[in-house]
């Protein structure tokens, strides 16, 4: 026997689904066995009614019996089916059976509820033979009964009706004339209009022509035929946006089998479409990706039948009758959760217990906000009373589990409402999306990750730039210090024969003039030529005029050997070496350089300079570049006392020779290995936003073409980082500038101790 029955399932000895069960034979044969007994029952509950159809000869209920007898041998039959895909992987066979089944259980619902109260009163006329009857003809007895009968009835239309608005996918009822007759929540969300504009329309009224005419054509083709068809449907609404469903359609039926119209019902797979065209546009791009991608796909879209089945089983379940609702909704792979209208635990199958991690029994009585935390509470409290108004929704939302862990899901919720239209509960279709949320907050901490790395580089691109600006102008700086060495190099060769020969120049004339002298007093009559020569070259006015030309010749070369030398110092190139700096005549090179800037024109006043040097010893350093440093912030502070008095001149369209702008050079000692230089100045001064920006590369306030914004950048490298020293400025707009400078007298020391310094932390690590 066990042969045989092995024979007729199994034509290949690995399991497709459940392979596991090759390792327990024992709970093989309890499936099997619990299918069969299963099956059996619903085919002999067939042959009973089909046994009482022909003995009760003028029973009238003939289409409804044969409803009945269908959906029988469609439940045991699907039962047969599952043994079977147990070892053939024919899942399209099972749903096509599970579809039929839906389809008869609600036709029969539908045929069955009209005629209920028909057979409530038969029996209770049945009943009534051998009770007192009333005046009415019932017993007061059967009128309670009766009551409590249709009481039920109601709830349990209620909950159906409740049950099949909180399915998810469309199911709809029309009449043979294609007009809508019946319709879901999820119907009415398709087409995007209140049920009044539905019911009574057809599809030319709700959809554009082409796509209306299309879904007529196949409706007519199944009355028609008498044939049902399940298939994929593209639909673009009146709102312009095309979605793909798999629809099922079969003829709905009287009680009396004529044919009354179409039923169907569908489902939205448009992601499911669209996942697949993304996975076939990747396919050209990466193959590694794509075989992932797709094994991807095909264990979603099994996943997805899985469920489809399941949903199916559960539609069928609740329709069948209250005790069926709860077995199916059990095994629901989503969680199920109805409340009570105080927001209590109710109902929760096992899915939605396993996904807090408590058990069924636990959750009873509890309320939602036990089950979350302090911050969801203000949204689940207005979720709530959006269902106590009757609005269904769809959301994300976050449990709290048991063990303290985050659920993230998927909540789509419904109201309840008894038959005035009072709201007695909520019921929701909870799915876990934990995985899909963590690989969401996966994604953002990529991005943060990428931005952050973007502006590193961008950091790092703007350092370069700068380090190319800085290496620019330190080539510029040299090549002029070459070229200010070359020039005093050959200006001091005709200087110094000019300043030596002077000496001799004034040693002649001094004796000509007294030779003159003494012949004018030998001879005071000179002949008639000489005297006419004397007056004609004015004697009298050379021998006052020619000491003085003289002497105005010396201090003009003595000035030009000054500048020469200030010169030769200023350019000195010390990158490498580093040399006893005088400070005192770093700072006067600098002014000598910009002496020019400094002194008296006819159109501007004279920038005084005012020096008050303390008793300072030379320091560690690197000459050129304390030059530059005293000549960028001497240049801005004559920059912002210009910036002032073209102001002041340009207001008044005259030379203003009473305002008195100076610089003020300040030197001292700070302590045993410091000096401090402080340059201030009565220019235009800086606002504080400005002040915190001077140091910044290519910051500056100067016109285009006056400035490139990188003298004080390299002076505060070259006096923090180079001479460990501090460069500060303090400022007051309309006031005035100053900048003090600190450097350390031995450089030298103070590296060595930061070397050590280093070593000893790189040792330690």
């Amino acid at each position: 026997m066990m042969e045989i029955l092995l024979h007729f399932f199994i034509d290949n000895p690995l399991i497709l689904q459940g392979y596991e069960y090759l390792w327990k034979p024992g709970l093989i044969w309890l499936n099997i066995l619990s299918d069969l007994l299963i099956a059996l029952s619903y085919y002999s509950i067939a042959i009973s009614l089909i046994y009482l159809s022909r003995k009760q000869k003028d029973f009238s209920l003939n289409w409804i019996l044969i409803l009945a007898i269908a959906l029988m041998v469609s439940c045991g039959t699907s039962y047969i089916i599952d043994l079977w895909t147990m070892w053939h992987q024919r899942n399209w066979i099972s749903g096509a059976i599970a579809i039929l089944t839906a389809i008869l259980l609600i036709s029969t619902a539908i045929v069955f509820i009209p005629i209920l109260n028909k057979v409530i009163a038969l029996l209770n006329l049945k009943v009534g033979k051998g009770n007192s009857i009333t005046e009415n003809g019932r017993s007061c007895s059967d009128r309670d009964a009766i009551a409590e009968i249709e009481i039920e009835l109601a709830k349990t239309n209620s909950l159906l009706t409740a049950v099949i608005d909180g399915i998810p996918d469309p199911i709809f009822i029309k009449d043979i004339h294609g007009r809508y007759l019946m319709v879901n929540s999820a119907t009415i969300q398709v087409f995007r209009k209140p049920l009044a504009e539905v019911i009574g329309k057809n599809d030319l009224d709700l959809f554009p022509p082409e796509i209306g005419q299309k879904l007529m054509e196949t409706d007519r083709e199944i009355i028609t035929t008498g044939i049902g068809k399940t298939f994929e449907e593209v639909l673009t609404g009146n709102d312009r946006i095309t979605r793909t469903y798999l629809s099922s359609k079969t003829l709905h039926k009287d009680a009396n089998g004529n044919i009354m119209g179409v039923l169907g019902i569908a489902r939205d797979i448009t992601d499911l479409k669209k996942a697949e065209s993304a996975l076939e546009k990747a396919k050209d791009e990466l193959e590694i990706q794509v075989e992932n991608r797709t094994a991807a796909l095909t264990s979603a879209c099994r996943q997805l039948q899985k469920e489809m089945a399941e949903r199916q089983t559960v539609e069928l379940a609740l329709r069948e009758s209250e005790a069926q609702y709860r077995c199916l909704i059990e095994t629901a792979a989503e969680g199920i959760w109805i409340l009570d209208p105080n927001g209590k635990t109710t109902f929760a199958n096992p899915t939605m217990a396993k996904m807090l991690g408590y058990s069924v029994e636990e959750m009873m009585g509890l309320s939602l906000f036990d089950f979350m935390d302090e911050s969801e509470k203000a949204s689940a409290t207005q979720n709530l009373e959006r269902r106590c108004q009757g609005v269904m929704e769809t959301h994300d939302f976050k449990f709290r589990c048991k063990d303290g862990s985050d659920l993230w899901t998927l909540v789509a919720a419904n109201p309840i409402l008894d038959d005035s239209g009072e709201y007695i509960g909520a019921l929701g279709m909870i799915t876990d999306i934990t995985q899909r949320r963590q690989a969401e907050e996966a994604l953002r901490e990529s991005e943060k990750h990428l931005r952050a790395k973007t502006i590193e580089l961008e950091e790092a691109l703007q350092e370069i730039k700068q380090t190319q600006s800085q290496l620019i102008q330190a080539e510029k700086m040299s090549s002029l210090g070459i070229l200010i060495a070359g020039v005093a190099h050959e200006i001091n060769g005709p200087v110094g024969f000019i300043y030596g020969n002077i000496i001799h120049i004034n040693g002649y004339a001094k004796g000509l003039l007294e030779l003159i002298n003494l012949y004018q007093d030998n001879y005071p009559d000179p002949g008639v030529a000489i005297q006419e020569k004397i007056e004609e070259i004015e004697l009298y006015f050379i021998r006052e005029d020619l000491p003085k030309l003289i002497s105005s010749m010396k201090i003009g070369a003595d000035r030009v050997v000054e500048i020469i030398k200030g010169l030769r110092n200023f350019s000195r190139d010390d990158k490498l070496e580093m040399t006893e700096v005088d400070i005192h005549e770093a700072i006067d090179n600098s002014l000598l350089i910009l002496n020019h800037r400094l002194k008296a024109k006819s159109n501007r006043s004279e920038i005084e300079v005012i020096k008050q040097y303390g008793n300072l010893p030379k320091i560690q350093g690197y000459t050129g570049q304390l030059n530059q440093v005293f000549l960028n912030i001497l240049s801005n502070g004559i920059d912002a006392i210009e910036e002032v008095r073209n102001k002041r001149e340009k207001r008044t369209e005259e030379k203003d020779t009473s305002l008195q702008f100076r610089i003020k050079i300040l030197t001292n000692v700070k302590d045993s290995n410091s000096v401090e230089i402080r340059i201030i100045d009565n220019g235009i001064g800086m606002a504080k936003d400005v002040q915190g920006m001077v140091f910044d590369p290519f910051f500056t306030t100067k016109p285009v073409g006056k400035g490139t914004g990188l003298g004080l950048s390299i002076s505060y490298q070259i006096i923090v980082e180079k001479h460990r020293g501090k460069l500060q400025c303090i400022s007051t707009l309309g006031e005035g500038t100053e900048f003090a400078i600190n450097l350390p007298i031995q450089l030298e020391e103070i590296e060595q101790r930061m070397l050590k310094t280093l070593n000893g932390e790189e040792g330690k690590s």
